[in-house]
């Protein structure tokens, strides 16, 4: 026997035998990364900061286990339908709405797998699930001026600006001098202002008489 003629063997150096790791390489997951870095850089911190807390808490977990190359239809259902039941990585069930926007950052990271390596989208078809649509109620005047009673003095312009002209935060908070014409009577949205920076949008133009 080969062991009888290696003189000094010794049976402890024995290496057990290995299964071939199949998933060796890179992962759908490295990949979906890589495009993060790479399509990110035009996007608003807003923007970011969601995409990122989707990738971390909802994708990452579940495509560490595919190849660059894999996931199929049958995998982005069974992932929608966990994440809808709670059995995802967050272990809570998530909204229409929520769930229909991981799948939404899901789709676009497949979409440029699509481009770069030719791998067919999943994801493509799927339609997203029926969400409804919010009530909205806004202030009416007299609840807007007490409101703006009470609040702080450095606040009420701020305040009145946004409840007649109803502004997003982000628009309320990119407004500067140039923004304002006081001859027309009119505020131009040129821009919009997240927690550190400002991006830059298309433009509108509200008077206090548009709402």
């Amino acid at each position: 026997m080969l062991i009888d003629t290696c003189p000094g063997f010794v049976m402890n150096s024995i290496v057990p035998f290995q299964k071939p790791n199949h998933r060796q390489g890179p992962t759908l997951a490295k990949f979906t990364c890589d495009w993060f870095d790479q399509a990110s850089l035009g996007w608003r911190d807003s923007t970011v900061r969601r995409v990122k807390s989707i990738i971390d808490m909802h994708l990452l977990p579940v495509l560490e286990a595919f190849p660059e190359s894999g996931m199929t239809r049958r995998d982005v259902m069974t992932l929608r339908a966990d994440l809808m039941r709670g059995r995802g990585p967050s272990g809570k069930p998530c909204s229409n709405i929520r769930t229909n926007s991981i799948v939404q950052v899901l789709n676009q990271m497949l979409v440029e797998r699509q481009r770069q390596l030719d791998i067919a989208n999943p994801c493509a078809g799927i339609r997203s699930i029926p969400t409804r649509k919010p009530d909205v109620h806004p202030f009416t005047l007299p609840e807007l001026r007490l409101l703006v009673e009470v609040a702080p003095e450095r606040l009420k312009p701020y305040l009145w600006v946004r409840g007649i002209l109803g502004l997003r935060s982000g628009e309320a908070n990119g407004l500067m001098w140039d923004c304002v014409d006081f001859d027309a009577g009119t505020i131009e949205i040129k821009r919009s202002r997240s927690t550190v920076r400002i991006a830059c949008r298309r433009t509108s133009t509200r008077s206090a008489s548009s709402g």
